[in-house]
């Protein structure tokens, strides 16, 4: 699934995928080495996300039931937490992707 930019019609991410079901969430991208470039994980009904045994760093963004921006954390390493309460999804991405696609609080994705 490609996930969108609403502001500019930019395409950000072209390998999206909707994670669901317990054990995919449950196992997220722990037990990988990495996470391409072109690569995002979003988890629907999220509000927080650990990486707790993970190998490397992501950045995280959290988003409304509409798909506007909340809050991003850039950079969260391993074995750290991090939340938003009113968040209803939360994408997962390669560190440093948000700086580089400037994704900001107040933008609206589509995927």
């Amino acid at each position: 699934m490609n996930i969108y930019s609403n502001k500019n019609k930019e395409l950000l991410f072209t390998r999206g995928q909707l994670v669901t079901g317990f054990f995919a969430r449950a196992k997220g991208l722990l037990f990988r080495d990495s996470i391409e470039l072109d690569e995002a994980m979003i988890f629907e009904k999220c509000k927080s996300v650990h990486t707790i045994g993970m190998r490397f760093s992501i950045d995280l963004v959290f988003l409304d039931k509409n798909k506007t921006v909340l809050k991003v954390v850039e950079h969260l390493k391993p074995y750290r937490i991090a939340g938003c309460s009113r968040a209803k999804y939360v994408l997962e991405a390669k560190s440093g992707s948000c700086l580089n696609r400037g994704i900001l609080v107040d933008d609206k994705l589509q995927f």
